[in-house]
């Protein structure tokens, strides 16, 4: 299964969670997603990433939540937390050692931000299939990361093993910020709205 066809899970399981049944089934839509989340499952429950990337794998659990959401059935849970259970242990160093609690493919591999949902998707998956586990996991890369982007005043979009790192290009900055503004923003509002920097 390819990046881009793990992509399409998580927009069509938006679709479906905003558009409804009837509007997918008339687009011919709701077909198209069960063929992929069963391609899906095939990779999962052989215990692969999808596409050998936590990205894309991210990507589909998204998917599969906002599916959850909407139509909730045991099956799909299960397979969710399954592909939880895949992007859980790809965290690499600590709060001193690069590259700092991110998820990347391969130990040796750079961590990317324009593409990373790893944080956004297992702190989803803690809430839909109330499993407090995957949140603790979620914690490890959104407060490691983030803290030392925060205490630096800058977040480069690439990581490399050794801690290097590439500075944004002005086009990487909105989606290479979005998965830290996706896990502090509720935090924040949760707390008041006063700030939920974990340092």
């Amino acid at each position: 299964m390819s990046y881009w066809a793990a992509r399409s899970i998580w927009a069509l399981g938006e679709a479906q969670r905003v558009l409804g049944p009837e509007t997918m089934n008339a687009l011919g839509l709701r077909v198209v997603l069960d063929r992929a989340v069963a391609r899906l499952a095939r990779e999962v429950n052989a215990g692969r990433l999808i596409g050998g990337s936590a990205t894309a794998t991210a990507e589909a659990l998204l998917g599969l939540l906002a599916l959850q959401r909407a139509e909730p059935t045991v099956e799909r849970g299960a397979l969710a937390s399954r592909v939880a259970d895949l992007l859980v242990p790809l965290t690499t160093g600590s709060r001193s050692t690069a590259p700092w609690g991110a998820r990347v493919d391969r130990a040796v591999d750079d961590w990317h931000a324009w593409g990373s949902r790893s944080t956004e998707a297992l702190a989803g998956a803690a809430v839909v299939l109330e499993r407090p586990d995957l949140l603790a996991a979620a914690r490890v890369e959104a407060d490691l990361l983030w803290a030392r982007f925060a205490l630096a005043a800058q977040a480069p979009s690439l990581i490399a093993p050794d801690g290097g790192t590439t500075c944004f290009r002005r086009s990487h900055t909105a989606s290479g910020l979005s998965w830290a503004v996706t896990w502090h923003w509720p935090r924040r509002r949760e707390s008041g709205g006063t700030p939920c920097w974990p340092v």
